[in-house]
């Protein structure tokens, strides 16, 4: 797996993949690819329950943003979720513009913290 270094960490916390974004430049395309393959093949793999950890990123790029909302609809239909953490409010107000909610009918997940996160999915997992 990539490593941190090349602005995606992702790591395994039971049946839930994290995935840590770090600052890259927007014309770091490769990094973007790199994010999207990790991410689709987890799916592919049949994981179903994804954190995404924002607190070091600057910057959504239009593509970041492509890759997780195709991730989040591919995902709400076999029962998948996707919660995000540490949005500050310029990545906040991406998600926003776009409409996440009328696009899909459901709210952004969010929490402040991982921690918060996986608690969440462990909620939603027993009710």
């Amino acid at each position: 797996m990539p490593d941190g270094s090349s602005g995606i960490r992702v790591e395994k916390r039971g049946d839930v993949d994290v995935f840590a974004l770090s600052s890259f430049s927007p014309m770091q395309m490769s990094v973007v690819d790199q994010i999207e393959q990790s991410v689709f093949n987890e799916i592919d793999d049949g994981r179903r329950k994804f954190v995404f950890d924002f607190s070091d990123l600057d910057y959504l790029s239009s593509p970041l943003l492509k890759t997780i909302i195709v991730a989040h609809k591919r995902l709400q239909q076999d029962g998948g979720r996707i919660v995000l953490v540490g949005l500050n409010e310029h990545v906040r107000a991406v998600f926003d513009v776009v409409g996440f909610e009328r696009l899909f009918g459901t709210a952004l997940e969010t929490c402040p913290d991982i921690a918060g996160a996986l608690e969440k999915l462990k909620k939603g997992a027993e009710a």
